[in-house]
């Protein structure tokens, strides 16, 4: 079995807005942990960049550096143009919508499934919550200032029923933006 993790790498991981820890970082300890860490030059945490809150961080836990050291694990970049482009197609063709953490995941398994025999099989662990991909992802990708409204207006009531733990009822197939825009209004 092949273990593969991806890592956020924002704007790339050519530029300084990237939160690739293992794939442009190095070893150092932070917080009391020996990990790898995004660092300047005088080993100070560097900034870090990615369009997902939770994947920008500098670093990656121990756990992750022993898989990636003892070479158990591979882990990717992939860039928020990538992560983005796998969370429209997702809601588009499947009608799930991923968290954008886990749009990077489905980002990579797009690029790797074209290769692999039809024997093989890719298993993705992702989340499906709808209040983490409202803000960056949803606003990027359904640019009409109609549905962008509605979108801003409904997400209020969305976090609020999410809170409150009601089902929202969201439809099993993928909408067209006119179905889109009529089911957030619904909503």
């Amino acid at each position: 079995m092949r273990l593969i993790g991806c890592e956020a790498a924002g704007r790339g991981v050519d530029t300084f807005e990237t939160a690739a820890t293992i794939a442009t970082g190095r070893v150092g300890i932070f917080h009391g942990m020996k990990s790898y860490f995004c660092q300047d030059k005088d080993g100070q945490i560097a900034p870090v960049y990615s369009i997902s809150a939770g994947l920008d961080y500098p670093d990656v836990g121990p756990e992750h550096a022993y898989l990636h050291d003892t070479g158990r694990a591979e882990y990717v970049p992939v860039t928020d143009e990538e992560a983005v482009n796998a969370f429209e197609y997702l809601a588009r063709t499947e009608g799930i919508i991923p968290a954008i953490e886990s749009a990077h995941a489905v980002a990579h398994a797009m690029k790797i499934a074209p290769a692999m025999d039809k024997d093989q099989i890719i298993v993705n662990l992702k989340t499906e919550r709808l209040s983490y991909p409202l803000s960056p992802a949803a606003i990027l990708i359904w640019k009409p200032q109609p549905l962008l409204s509605v979108l801003l207006q409904k997400t209020v009531r969305i976090l609020s029923s999410l809170v409150s733990h009601s089902p929202i009822p969201l439809p099993r197939d993928p909408l067209s933006r006119e179905q889109t825009s009529e089911h957030l209004r619904e909503a």
